[in-house]
């Protein structure tokens, strides 16, 4: 099997000044009081590692907050940051 490395050579000849791998996570960012808080079961400014069902449920749960979306993870935060 070849493979054409014309486009890799293209992507080796660029130049970056920050560069970072990592998961790739979504951050929630909501505004709401503590009680409501406390009736999904989550804790504030705390990380909440949720799968697809979980995460479903809980969008239906707080849509009427007005979510906002945001690139999370490690690695997009520090790259956000730097």
């Amino acid at each position: 099997m070849q493979r054409d490395l014309s486009q890799k050579k293209n992507i080796m000849n660029i130049k970056y000044d920050i560069f970072g791998i990592g998961s790739a996570l979504t951050d929630l960012l909501i505004e709401m009081d503590d009680s409501e808080l406390s009736k999904l079961n989550l804790r504030k400014g705390q990380f909440h590692l949720i799968g697809e069902e979980e995460s479903k449920r809980l969008l239906k749960k707080i849509e009427k907050y007005g979510v906002k979306i945001a690139p999370g993870g490690s690695s997009a935060n520090t790259l956000y940051g730097a």
